[in-house]
């Protein structure tokens, strides 16, 4: 796991993700030739919605820098949560990473002074498809900065948790996003290293002055058996619970404190 902390580019918070020997997690942010004075220069690989963070408005984040706010390891489990409120006026964007043998936490609050829409983005490798066997996916148009070079886009609305899997040769990177009221949820395919090498992208979408994301990624090898069967999240009083709960009953729980940015993880809860 790498993360985006200090750059000029608008990236912040953005994170890879690797396991069983590869990329899975991908920052399509690097072509193989830069095109400098072609638009998806700084429309898509500059831009970003290339980016696994979260876009607001569906524009793409001014210069700025983060600030680490917690980081602890213990044992095989890291945890580390971070901060940036100058990306987007008037919007502080908040982080949580729980890296664990088995599995990725990605927890996002992000709150304003007014309004906004919210888009979790995440570029993975291989071929998606849509898990959740009640969700339609339909034909949809987005407006966001640098969409025009996305293709195949379509999507819904959801009460229900979002669970998407991505398909290498031999690996499955299972996404599962916590379920909240009226989330949007898009599928598409975005260039990579050229606008012929593809690859397939997720956007979940939530509108108001707060929004809350919670998602596990679990790699697994093709021919086994996931272990995490759901995730939730709940915000009160300036903190977060976020519950993932495995196929054998048990549960790993993460109490994050926004104001301070701690977090505590109590795993194998019954």
């Amino acid at each position: 796991m790498a993360f985006i902390l200090n750059s000029e580019e608008p990236d912040k918070l953005s994170f890879v993700f690797y396991g069983f020997g590869q990329e899975l997690a991908v920052d399509p942010g690097r072509a193989l030739s830069q095109a400098y004075q072609l638009p998806i220069h700084k429309k898509w690989y500059r831009g970003t919605i290339s980016h696994n963070t979260v876009l607001v408005d569906g524009r793409p984040q001014a210069p700025a820098a983060g600030q680490a706010e917690y980081f602890r390891q213990t044992g095989d489990v890291t945890v580390v949560s971070l901060r940036c409120s100058a990306a987007y006026p008037g919007v502080t964007h908040r982080r949580l990473l729980a890296l664990m043998p088995e599995r990725l936490v990605v927890v996002d609050s992000l709150t304003g002074t007014e309004a906004h829409r919210f888009d979790w983005l995440y570029h993975g490798a291989g071929t998606a498809a849509l898990h959740t066997a009640s969700a339609q996916l339909q034909p949809v148009t987005l407006e966001h900065s640098g969409a025009e070079f996305m293709r195949s886009v379509r999507g819904g609305i959801t009460d229900r948790t979002i669970a998407v899997d991505f398909k290498t040769n031999d690996v499955i990177a299972r996404l599962i996003m916590a379920a909240a009221p009226d989330t949007g949820y898009v599928l598409a395919e975005g260039p990579f290293r050229s606008v012929q090498d593809l690859i397939p992208m997720v956007m979940v979408s939530r509108t108001g002055r707060e929004a809350l994301f919670a998602a596990v990624i679990e790699p697994i090898r093709a021919g086994e058996q996931v272990i995490t069967a759901g995730i939730e999240a709940v915000h009160r009083d300036g903190k977060c619970t976020v519950r993932i709960q495995s196929v054998s009953g048990q549960a790993d729980c993460i109490e994050w404190d926004l104001l301070t940015g701690a977090a505590n993880l109590a795993q194998g809860m019954e």
